[in-house]
């Protein structure tokens, strides 16, 4: 019988479990990259355009008193019926190298920012001494008497991840749970409290650079912002993440590069777009977490003629209360 693991001889509760969308933040770890799924980019019609952009995974995140988990379920062809999925560990992080939690514009995500601290560069290290004290404080939360030893070593591996809850109050509760308990285990190991900031500066410069081009009159304050899913009729079984940005003016469909995996590109890139004054209606559908957004013809080119074309996004939101949010925002105009 082979023995169990160091880390089996020490007790370790559950703190909460959550399933989210989930994306490495800045770079992707080199093991992860099989793993993650690549998809070509489409416009608002479905039609596959040039480039394409790092798929979302759903992955179960598991938070303990000792260790942060990432886990997919590897389900394969020749599982039986009968059998579960097999648990794949992507990561698995003592609990006090997370040193950040972001939330993201309009609380859609939370970027945790996970960092051995005691062997990162640090620029604001007074002395080699301090550096030393970090190390040796870190060093035991993977090797000493917690006894996480080598057997975790391969998969704690320091980076970001970005997850993309698409809910406010989803957010905002995973960031609150963690928050005692991640900086009482960081104060005991001798590390600074868990820090706790927002992301909105950058969304909003992104839209900044966007909303130059509007012109004259037009207002660039957003006044509402939604992660979402857009879907066709014609194309079953395709679904892109998009972003909705709503103004006093206008309404506006667009990538986002939540991950910041392309620091040349911009993080906001406009799909599609509209005045609101030229929406048609905004209308639910069975499921009660889509909607679909009508918007007056537009002239679009054909091989053969100029026709005009009736727009039409159909998206999905993370739940039923985001969609009647959404949809509220933009019935407003249409009164």
């Amino acid at each position: 019988i082979a023995p169990l693991p160091p880390t089996a001889r020490f007790k370790e509760d559950l703190i909460e479990v959550y399933h989210e969308y989930m994306l490495p933040w800045k770079q992707v770890p080199p093991d992860l990259t099989d793993m993650l799924e690549r998809v070509t980019n489409r416009n608002c019609d479905g039609q596959t355009t040039s480039g394409s952009q790092l798929l979302e995974t759903y992955t179960w995140v598991v938070i303990s008193t000792r260790h942060i988990y990432f886990i997919e379920l590897a389900a394969t062809d020749q599982q039986r019926f009968n059998e579960a999925p097999s648990l794949l560990v992507l990561r698995r992080f003592p609990i006090a190298w997370l040193r950040e939690l972001s939330f993201g514009y309009y609380q859609q995500c939370v970027h945790m920012d996970i960092v051995d601290e005691g062997t990162a560069s640090s620029s604001s290290s007074s002395s080699a001494s301090a550096a030393a004290a970090s190390s040796s404080v870190t060093a035991g939360l993977v090797s000493g008497p917690e006894g996480d030893g080598d057997w975790v070593s391969h998969i704690a591996c320091p980076g970001g991840f970005v997850l993309l809850t698409r809910d406010k109050t989803r957010s905002h509760q995973m960031v609150m749970k963690l928050k005692e308990s991640v900086s009482e285990k960081r104060v005991k190991v001798g590390l600074n409290k868990l820090q706790i900031n927002n992301m909105d500066n950058e969304v909003m410069a992104a839209f900044a650079e966007i909303s130059d081009g509007l012109g004259d009159g037009l207002d660039s304050s957003i006044c509402n912002y939604q992660l979402v899913f857009q879907r066709w009729k014609t194309r079953p079984g395709v679904v892109m993440p998009r972003t909705v940005i709503v103004t006093d003016d206008m309404i506006f469909l667009c990538d986002e590069d939540h991950a910041s995996l392309n620091p040349d590109t911009p993080r906001l890139k406009v799909i599609d777009s509209a005045l609101l004054r030229d929406l048609d209606e905004v209308r639910s559908e069975e499921d009660p977490k889509e909607l679909t957004i009508m918007l007056n013809a537009s002239r679009t080119r054909s091989k053969m003629s100029l026709m005009f074309k009736r727009r039409r996004w159909r998206l999905g939101t993370q739940t039923r209360k985001d969609t009647e949010k959404l949809m509220s925002a933009i019935r407003v105009y249409l009164e």
